[in-house]
């Protein structure tokens, strides 16, 4: 320690450069904004994922929802129905209104030139009104099956579906894209709701990253007056202070320069560091206080206490920063992606304090003419005594005291059974956030913005048969979920159905991938040969009736493949592996 004590502003000389030269390399540490980064890359549902993406792309859409007075064109002076049903009974042939489709136009319009979007892919009921035939049923029955998406249950609700464009395509950041939607659906009147998944997403990342910023500088700003209240120096506010900062900014920088990325809960790095570091400095300033204390004041050698101090502690604080990596180690067994990446970054995080310890504490203990020695504070004989007292009892009675902690765990052990899995993705936000408003307005006002799909193969031609086998695997899981109102499904026979039945279905459906190819292309791709049943459903509902959910159209699907009859044998072979049915 005498070494270390003589290098000691060597040392905290080095440390600051570094510090200072790590910086800029430790801000350009960034978040991993993909729903990817919460899966391990051998889970099966990501792969799902991943294959879904890659057949009927991204999926990344954005819903720019509001309500108008007036959504269809139905005579104007009648008064308008409550609900799309009570529309579609009207003796009309099924269109805009003039004032509804200017709005939708114009919408689209300034949508269409945002950075980042997808104007091939865009969906409203304009464009599907007018590539409809003028065939009142054919009208009326594809607007029921784009209930939920495109029209909501009250007749006046619609909405605009943007794809948008990978980001590494899209030449923007993606929150850029998105603070232009919003922008532009903030200028349109009445209540205006934008969601989806991409939304969710970005503003559960950016809202962590912001509260993890928050937490640490409070945190360091509230400890930081605790520690001048305590001690009463600036010496010893600026050694923690200074050992918390540099810490968090060498870690960055490691994690930065060996290519890791931050993630959702790695956001609380700095205010666990905040807490580690300033409790490491708090245990050596009070040993150092107390070694003053015993010294001679005429013939006391700082430089001689600090090494004391020094070698006291040394033991005592590698044993607690090794004891503190190896608890944040273990969760490395986890399965789930960014824990494990919080697991190396905090042990990481550990050893650098450790480090940081023996180049600042040095200085800080032994450098300059006069240091005063750190203040006493009040009430800390009192604090003392009962934590003494405390000792006494547990050791004079250690079986009640067993006995005690034994009670107060099996008394919070009812509790702890009944914890539940969270999985209202909502619940990340306040309530009082744009996207909690936006989620409410279009569950309430449109449909469910939580996604699912049942995925399979088909054959290389699309035939009658198969198509009907098709539809009644959706009619099956109709039924299924007859009960649950929050539940849409989707698909693409239901398209191939829509009157006029002039010719089957496999005809039906070559027609309309001419006419409506965006329709088509969500739910066929005929290159890969694979096809999907879409499932909308609410995104704030308990999580048990979300389990329930995923546990009956599992059940149904697997069911309906293995009670089938010989014909449909060749069906149930190219779905063996391939079916999948998971909620992203």
């Amino acid at each position: 320690m005498q070494l270390i004590i003589r290098l000691r502003n060597f040392l905290l000389a080095t440390a600051a450069i570094s510090v200072l030269a790590a910086i800029p390399v430790s801000e350009r540490l960034k978040f991993d904004q993909r729903i990817e980064s919460f899966f391990a890359e051998d889970n099966p549902d990501l792969k799902f994922l991943q294959r879904s993406r890659n057949d009927f792309g991204g999926d990344e859409f954005v819903v720019v929802a509001w309500t108008e007075d007036r959504l269809f064109g139905l005579d104007p002076n009648t008064p308008y129905p409550s609900t799309l049903e009570a529309v579609l009974e009207e003796d009309f042939l099924p269109v805009l209104s003039e004032d509804a489709e200017r709005h939708v136009l114009e919408a689209v319009d300034q949508l269409h030139k945002v950075p980042g979007v997808n104007a091939d892919r865009t969906q409203h009921l304009g464009s599907l009104l007018d590539s409809a035939p003028r065939y009142k049923p054919a009208r009326r029955s594809m607007l029921k099956l784009f209930e939920g998406t495109l029209v909501g249950q009250d007749g006046r609700t619609t909405g605009i579906m943007l794809e948008l464009q990978p980001e590494a395509d899209a030449g923007v950041p993606r929150g850029e894209t998105l603070r232009r939607i919003r922008s532009i659906a903030a200028e349109m009147s009445g209540d205006v709701a934008v969601a989806g998944e991409p939304v969710q997403v970005f503003d559960m990342f950016e809202m962590v990253e912001q509260d993890g910023q928050i937490l640490f500088l409070v945190s360091l700003g509230i400890l930081s007056v605790v520690l001048w209240l305590m001690f009463r120096r600036v010496r010893w506010v600026l050694t923690s202070v200074g050992l918390v900062l540099g810490s968090v900014v060498i870690t960055r920088a490691i994690l930065q320069l060996s290519g890791a990325e931050l993630s959702m809960v790695s956001s609380m790095l700095s205010s666990l560091v905040t807490v580690i570091g300033i409790a490491t400095c708090m245990h050596v300033i009070v040993h150092y206080r107390d070694l003053r204390q015993q010294a001679d004041p005429e013939t006391m050698n700082r430089q001689a206490i600090a090494c004391q101090t020094l070698s006291d502690m040394a033991w005592p604080i590698f044993w607690t920063c090794l004891t503190t990596a190896v608890g944040f180690s273990s969760l490395l067994v986890s399965d789930i992606t960014p824990v494990r990446s919080f697991a190396v970054m905090m042990t990481l995080a550990t050893g650098v304090i450790l480090a940081g310890c023996f180049v600042v504490l040095p200085a800080s203990l032994a450098s300059g003419s006069r240091i005063r020695e750190p203040a006493q504070v009040p009430l800390e004989h009192w604090l003392d005594r009962a934590l003494a007292a405390t000792v006494h009892s547990v050791e004079r009675h250690p079986v009640l005291t067993a006995l005690t902690c034994g009670i107060l765990f099996l008394g919070s052990l009812p509790g702890i059974l009944r914890l539940t899995i969270e999985t209202d993705f909502s619940r990340n936000f306040r309530e009082s956030s744009d996207i909690v408003r936006s989620l409410k307005f279009i569950e309430r006002k449109l449909g469910g913005a939580g996604s699912w799909e049942v995925s399979f193969d088909t054959p290389e031609t699309l035939t009658d048969e198969f198509l009907n086998d098709i539809q009644k695997l959706t009619e099956r899981l109709r039924e299924v979920t007859a009960a649950d109102d929050s539940i849409r499904i989707l698909s693409l026979t239901d398209v191939s159905d829509l009157p006029p039945r002039v010719a089957g279905p496999a005809k039906t459906l070559a027609r309309l991938a001419v006419k409506q190819p965006e329709i088509v292309s969500g739910f066929y791709n005929e290159a890969a040969q694979r096809m999907r049943i879409i499932l909308r459903s609410a995104e704030q509902q308990p999580s048990e009736h979300k389990a329930e959910q995923v546990r009956a159209i599992r059940e149904s699907v697997t069911e309906f493949l293995t009670g089938r009859n010989r014909s449909l044998r060749e069906l149930r072979h190219r779905l063996r592996e391939c079916l999948s049915c998971w909620q992203k």
